[in-house]
């Protein structure tokens, strides 16, 4: 007997269903009728697994990392690709990433009795961290010594900012504000800022220049310069650059630093009025003086006369007398140590010892003026004097002075020292050239004795000066070291590449060399002038050719919106704005474009010392909706099997995925994409884009028919 039995199986889900026909030959089997039997047999299946995958977040800057988190069904392990890799377990939160520094797409498949589940992905969009630029500015660039102002700084992207050249240590990195402090010299203040991948900023400087503290100057005047006995006038002065003024002469006491006038009140006699004012720096300016002279009204007189009249004998005695009227006061002129101080105005007499032949002289004042007397009292014998003087009493060497003397008493008089020989009893002459520091002595001879006087011309030295460059030869942008001395001098000046008041000894760098610079100091003493020359040779190299990027963020904004511009350059010292912006820019910097309603061109144009360069950023003002296109391919399958969701974007700034489930929810690209996904179910997949002007939503969906993944007829033969 043969027998064949055929098994067919169909696949409904969760469960087999198994049919049996049985076919039996009639002849092997009497009685039997052919035909056949159904066996129902129902096995169950295993569950194919699934697993979903997410990141959080799903955008970040480059460095940063995201956080992957996932899960599974009815897996037993799952396996990582793309971004990661690996035996992974079947379920996982918070999973660093790493840091990131593109765009990556982190994919997991899972494993369990029922296959291998559709791989699930993930993906974060990475970023570049943007350049951190920054600018500084100062309130006041010019400032008079003494003074401050404010430093003001501008950082954009960054996370630290250190200053140098004239300040240091670390800033602020939002905007910041610092001031200077008093100032007595001109200073360079630097920054630079760091973004936060440690990138340097280009360095941005300010400079304030400090000048000289000016003169104080004054001016004074009087309404009327000739009063009346009794009458008054106003007296007026005009300070400039004045921290303080005093007064003298006829008035006294600290005046006003600002234009001031005073009356002189009731006047009786002539007065001079006198100010004096001082700068910041304690100079006094040049004094300034105004006169009233006051007429009317009884005037002064005095009389003086020697009795005897002479001459008289040495060391005898004689009378002064003196009377007076009109007056108020008298002073001896201090020609003798008997005749000197105040004297009474009523007049009167005093005994004077002869000592010499002198002349004796009284000054009075009354309410309408001055008035004064001399008598001259020869005296006969006494002991000798000489004297001598040279003018001027230094001079350069190659120069000549004066030589003045003079005798009392004398007979004879004899040169010696640098001069000789006999000399008349007084007189003057020249010294005749002079190469080094004469004496002169002059010795007077009389009956009453001798005397000896001496005089000394000091002959000063021509100066010298020196000057050194270290190293001679440099190349271009670098600098040199200058060093120079000098002898016999009281002041050096810089001229040439450099220049001002220098010291008499010291060093310094040059500024900045790019071509052949000549440095030249000139001191000056007392006797004379020198100079010295130093060159500096610049070699030549490739010369730091100008270097501007510039950028708009965003570049398409809507009717009305602004957009921000960027820029950077290097090698440049000035940056000037044209097409759509101008005026001049900060050659690092940015700026807002405020409200734009059309299409814009910005242009910047930045000049260094070696050439000329521009940039241009475009704005695009969008006034539609995005335009967005999204369809499956295909968009009819059968569970499991893939498809391909496609879309494409006009106008879009950002897009958001909904609907879809894992690897389509959430954040897209604006700029479309296209993505694969094994749905299980049907879906629809919807895209919203944004942009300038307003939102776009669009769908796909993908049906998922109740025809399972892999349905065909399985023959089992036993």
């Amino acid at each position: 007997m043969s027998m064949k039995k055929y098994f067919t199986t169909f696949i409904t889900g969760l469960a087999l269903t198994l049919s049996v026909v049985l076919s039996v030959p009639n002849t092997a089997f009497a009685g039997w009728t052919s035909g056949g039997f159904s066996i129902p047999y129902t096995v169950t299946a295993p569950i194919a697994p699934t697993v979903t995958i997410s990141a959080d977040p799903v955008s970040v800057t480059s460095g940063s990392p995201s956080y992957l988190t996932w899960s599974s069904t009815n897996a037993t392990s799952c396996t990582a690709s793309n971004g990661w890799s690996g035996s992974k377990a079947t379920s996982g939160t918070n999973v660093s990433t790493g840091a990131l520094t593109s765009t990556t797409t982190f994919t997991i498949a899972c494993t369990g009795p029922g296959g291998t589940s559709a791989p699930a992905s993930a993906t974060v969009t990475v970023s570049a961290v943007p350049l951190a630029t920054v600018s500084i500015s100062v309130d006041n660039a010019s400032v008079t010594s003494g003074q401050s102002t404010t430093i003001r700084w501008y950082p954009v992207n960054a996370s630290s900012c250190t200053a140098s050249g004239d300040w240091s240590g670390s800033k602020s990195t939002s905007n910041g504000s610092q001031s200077t402090g008093a100032l007595t010299s001109s200073k360079t203040y630097t920054i630079t800022c760091k973004n936060s991948a440690n990138v340097d900023s280009a360095p941005a400087s300010a400079t304030v220049t400090v000048s000289a503290v000016p003169q104080a100057t004054v001016s004074i005047s009087v309404d009327n310069a000739s009063v009346t006995s009794g009458q008054s006038t106003t007296i007026r002065w005009y300070p400039v650059n004045a921290s303080s003024c005093t007064a003298s002469g006829g008035w006294s006491g600290s005046k006003s630093t600002s234009n001031g006038s005073e009356s002189t009140g009731a006047l009786t006699s002539s007065k001079t009025y006198t100010i004096i004012c001082k700068n910041s720096a304690n100079v006094d300016s040049a004094p300034a003086s105004a006169t009233v002279t006051v007429t009317g009204g009884l005037t002064p007189s005095v009389t003086l006369y020697a009795d005897p009249a002479g001459p008289v004998a040495y060391n005898s005695q004689f009378a002064l007398w003196w009377s007076t009227a009109n007056v108020t006061s008298c002073t001896a002129n201090n020609v003798d140590v008997s005749w000197t101080g105040n004297k009474t105005t009523a007049g009167g007499g005093q005994m004077v010892v002869a000592t010499a032949t002198k002349t004796y002289a009284i000054d009075c004042t009354g309410p309408n003026g001055p008035a004064s007397a001399s008598a001259t009292v020869a005296v006969t014998g006494g002991p000798v004097t000489a004297s001598i003087s040279v003018s001027p009493t230094s001079v350069a060497s190659g120069g000549s002075s004066t030589i003045t003397w003079s005798s009392t008493n004398a007979t004879s008089c004899t040169g010696s020292g640098h001069w000789s020989g006999s000399k008349t009893l007084s007189g003057s002459g020249g010294t005749g050239v002079l190469t080094s520091s004469p004496t002169y002595t002059l010795t007077c001879t009389g009956p009453g004795g001798s005397a000896s006087a001496s005089a000394t011309v000091t002959v000063s030295n021509a100066p010298t000066v020196t000057l050194s460059a270290s190293p001679t030869n440099v190349s271009a942008g670098n600098y040199s070291t200058l060093t120079w001395s000098s002898t016999n001098a009281t002041s050096c000046t810089a001229s040439n590449y450099w220049s001002g008041s220098k010291p008499l000894s010291g060093s310094g760098y040059t500024q900045t060399l790019y071509e052949n610079s000549s440095f030249t100091l000139t001191c000056s003493g007392p006797g004379g002038t020198a100079s010295a020359t130093a060159v500096v040779t610049v070699e030549e190299e490739e010369q730091p050719q100008p270097y501007l990027y510039m950028s708009a963020s965003p570049v398409s904004i809507g009717s009305g919106s602004s957009s921000t511009l960027y820029w950077s350059s290097e090698n440049v010292t000035s940056c000037t704005a044209s097409g759509d912006w101008s005026g001049s820019k900060v050659v690092n910097g940015s700026q807002t474009t405020g409200a734009v309603t059309s299409n814009k061109t910005y242009t910047l144009t930045c000049t260094g010392p070696y050439g000329t360069v521009n940039s241009s950023a475009l704005v695009n003002v969008i006034t539609q909706p995005p335009l967005v296109n999204i369809y499956a391919s295909p968009s009819d399958i059968a569970s499991g099997e893939e498809t391909v969701v496609v879309y494409n974007t006009q106008y879009a700034t950002s897009c958001t995925g909904s609907g879809g489930g894992a690897g389509w929810d959430g954040t897209r690209s604006a700029y479309g994409d296209a993505l694969s996904f094994f749905p299980y179910a049907t879906k629809t997949f919807t895209i919203t884009c944004t942009g300038p002007s307003g939102s776009t939503m669009a769908s796909a969906a993908v049906i998922v028919d109740g025809k399972p993944l892999g349905t065909k007829p399985v023959f089992v033969e036993f």
